[in-house]
């Protein structure tokens, strides 16, 4: 749970996040530590502040919940995406931009954010920009995550890149694709690719995008996700993702395709994505809220 308030002593207006149960769960209490450790070791203007850290609790008898507060923002980009409210391309270009400016200082820091998704994204009117809840981010490693390594979970079904979804190891591309499948929403006004489980899921990316390399499955997947991928989804026609966005721009319809990369080694890094045409005017120009958002209901 979530509320506003006002801190008389800094005399800024904050939000308040309680967490429940922190102690009744080992793998809640290690991602509650997690996103209190990362976020007091992170300052950037497009990640969400964490102002303090507290509990009612006197003794660890009765230590259940942790408060956390951070910065007041007054909105999530689902709530923008699922309202009424036009979405204009200044405003799809400066959240892209925003939004990968953050997860560039995130990767910097040797960190995957692993669980990218609208709701973790939060706006304010004048379309400033902060990502949130770090629950779920790992150590970027030096060679790629394998699944005994590191628990599979890793972002909501919709947002999860296919190397995940196919047992493969995975390094901070992952978080790239989530990007790609936050923009493709922004531009859709839907998720590009809402499946029910894994196997719906890449039959979904595999129906849009077309099907994976088969060279890359080999060399990635485990036999039983190439089995899988040789009988459900290499009947699939290739796809150009330009095609799927015909009143988006061009350079942000390529922007995408590099995003949407099968192999995660070719797949656009965060750096490079911010000096792609697309953003280039971004980047060089002011950097003002001045391409706001009115006011979308909650």
């Amino acid at each position: 749970m979530v509320c506003a308030a006002f801190d008389h002593v800094n005399q800024q207006q904050v939000a308040i996040k309680r967490i429940n149960g922190v102690t009744q769960e080992e793998t809640d209490c290690r991602r509650t530590l997690r996103e209190m450790l990362l976020l007091r070791h992170f300052t950037h203007e497009h990640i969400i502040s964490l102002k303090d850290v507290y509990t009612p609790a006197v003794n660890m008898h009765n230590f259940q919940e942790v408060y956390f507060v951070t910065d007041l923002m007054e909105f999530d980009l689902h709530q923008l995406i699922s309202s009424n409210q036009p979405i204009s391309a200044d405003h799809t270009r400066y959240l892209t931009y925003q939004l990968l400016n953050g997860l560039k200082y995130i990767h910097s820091a040797g960190v995957l954010h692993r669980d990218l998704k609208p709701s973790n994204i939060l706006l304010t009117q004048e379309c400033q920009l902060k990502i949130c809840d770090l629950g779920l981010a790992r150590d970027a490693p030096r060679t790629p995550y394998t699944q005994n390594r590191i628990s599979s979970y890793t972002a909501t079904r919709w947002y999860r890149a296919p190397e995940i979804m196919f047992g493969a190891p995975y390094t901070s591309a992952v978080d790239v694709w989530s990007v790609g499948c936050i923009v493709a929403e922004i531009l859709l006004r839907r998720p590009i690719f809402p499946g029910r489980t894994y196997e719906e899921q890449l039959v979904k990316v595999a129906q849009t995008l077309g099907p994976p390399p088969p060279d890359l499955l080999k060399s990635l997947a485990p036999p039983a996700a190439r089995k899988f991928a040789q009988s459900r989804l290499s009947h699939f026609p290739k796809r150009d993702v330009r095609n799927l966005f015909p009143y988006a721009p061009q350079a942000l319809c390529d922007l995408l395709a590099r995003m949407f990369e099968y192999d995660p080694s070719k797949r656009i890094t965060v750096v490079d994505a911010l000096t792609h045409p697309y953003l280039v005017a971004v980047s060089i120009g002011p950097r003002t809220g001045s391409v706001g958002i009115a006011s979308v209901p909650l």
